[in-house]
Protein backbone atom coordinates (compact mmCIF):
# COMPACT_ATOMS: atom_id res chain seq x y z
CA UNK A 1 0.00 0.00 0.00
CA UNK A 2 3.02 2.63 0.65
CA UNK A 3 4.18 2.38 -2.80
CA UNK A 4 0.67 2.84 -4.41
CA UNK A 5 0.67 5.76 -2.32
CA UNK A 6 3.69 6.84 -3.14
CA UNK A 7 3.06 6.16 -7.29
CA UNK A 8 0.01 8.21 -6.62
CA UNK A 9 1.96 11.24 -4.74
CA UNK A 10 4.38 10.62 -7.73
CA UNK A 11 2.27 10.82 -10.43
CA UNK A 12 -0.02 14.14 -9.25
CA UNK A 13 -2.98 12.45 -7.99
CA UNK A 14 -5.33 13.92 -5.53
CA UNK A 15 -6.84 10.52 -4.47
CA UNK A 16 -6.32 6.85 -4.34
CA UNK A 17 -9.36 4.79 -4.78
CA UNK A 18 -9.54 1.19 -3.64
CA UNK A 19 -12.97 -1.46 -2.85
CA UNK A 20 -13.41 -4.19 -0.92
CA UNK A 21 -15.79 -6.88 -0.59
CA UNK A 22 -18.06 -6.33 2.32
CA UNK A 23 -17.54 -10.07 3.36
CA UNK A 24 -13.81 -9.38 3.48
CA UNK A 25 -12.93 -7.87 7.23
CA UNK A 26 -8.78 -8.12 6.82
CA UNK A 27 -9.21 -5.55 3.62
CA UNK A 28 -11.99 -3.21 5.47
CA UNK A 29 -9.82 -3.02 8.54
CA UNK A 30 -6.43 -2.92 6.88
CA UNK A 31 -8.15 0.30 3.88
CA UNK A 32 -9.42 2.05 7.45
CA UNK A 33 -6.35 1.74 9.90
CA UNK A 34 -4.43 3.24 6.52
CA UNK A 35 -7.29 6.18 6.88
CA UNK A 36 -8.99 5.67 3.74
CA UNK A 37 -12.33 7.14 4.14
CA UNK A 38 -15.41 4.54 2.92
CA UNK A 39 -17.32 6.75 -0.39
CA UNK A 40 -19.93 4.36 -1.18
CA UNK A 41 -21.01 0.49 -1.82
CA UNK A 42 -22.72 -1.29 -5.00
CA UNK A 43 -23.75 -4.78 -5.96
CA UNK A 44 -20.82 -6.27 -8.65
CA UNK A 45 -21.44 -9.77 -9.68
CA UNK A 46 -23.92 -10.87 -7.01
CA UNK A 47 -21.43 -9.49 -4.29
CA UNK A 48 -21.61 -6.24 -1.89
CA UNK A 49 -18.66 -3.97 -2.29
CA UNK A 50 -17.46 -0.87 0.01
CA UNK A 51 -15.92 1.97 -1.94
CA UNK A 52 -13.19 4.28 -0.48
CA UNK A 53 -11.05 7.29 -1.10
CA UNK A 54 -7.64 8.53 0.55
CA UNK A 55 -6.15 12.00 0.08
CA UNK A 56 -2.59 11.53 -1.91
CA UNK A 57 -0.92 14.74 -1.26
CA UNK A 58 0.78 15.12 -4.47
CA UNK A 59 4.27 15.66 -4.49
CA UNK A 60 6.22 18.27 -6.49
Amino acid sequence: MDLAEDVAGAGQYDYLRLDALTRNPAAIASYEKRGNKKVGTDRFKKSDSYYYEKTIKAVG
